[in-house]
């Protein structure tokens, strides 16, 4: 009997310690599923949205599409005057200044002062290094120098040219234009035109 009642008790023992086992499996399992869950639902709110478009509203949207570019094709007014080209380059609207090792560039039309010693740096074709502006100015400033003009002279104001070219005559160096130190080109005055009346 004694025997009997041994292996009984060491049979529910080991029950109990399965049970208690399996508790615990199960216990860090559903904790486990809800660290995953947590982390899934995370991953899909932050994925991207896409709304599913219907084609009866993808229809709608595309005709409205067509009267918007009909409504602007009629309201567009076409342009009387020549359209410039935007065919340009920089190197077509620009020259280059040159010294014994380095370049720059800068626009047409933005040379003040050039004396006759000096034109054999003013290139259409670079040759060098390219520097910037302001490094190479840095460099060259024995014989290169700025001048600082207003918008108005860089549109043609001859008043203010005058002044400026009055100021520059003495000086033996290179000038270019800038505004706000950078190169501006200056344009030329317009002329007047025929059968204007003179005030």
């Amino acid at each position: 009997m004694e025997k009997i009642n041994k292996r009984t008790f060491f049979c529910e023992c080991v029950k109990l310690i399965v049970l208690a086992v399996s508790c615990l499996c199960i216990s860090s399992l559903s904790g486990l599923c809800e660290e995953f869950s947590e982390i899934t639902k995370a991953e899909v709110r932050k994925g991207p949205i896409r709304d599913v478009i219907e084609e009866k509203a993808l229809r709608q949207l595309a005709r409205d599409a067509a009267k918007l570019q009909e409504r602007v094709a009629s309201q567009s007014v076409p342009l009387l005057e020549r359209v410039p080209s935007t065919e340009g380059s920089l190197g077509m609207a620009s020259i280059f200044i040159i010294d014994e090792k380095f370049y720059t560039i800068i626009p047409i039309g933005s040379v003040l002062s050039l004396p006759g010693k000096l034109r054999a740096r003013v290139v259409t074709k670079p040759e060098g290094v390219l520097l910037l502006w302001p490094d190479f100015l840095a460099r060259n400033s024995d014989w290169l120098g700025t001048k600082e003009v207003s918008l108005a002279m860089s549109r043609g104001d001859v008043k203010a040219a005058a002044v400026v070219m009055h100021d520059l005559a003495a000086d033996g160096r290179m000038f270019v234009a800038v505004y706000r130190g950078c190169p501006i080109t200056i344009l030329e005055p317009v002329p007047p035109r025929s059968g204007a009346k003179s005030e």
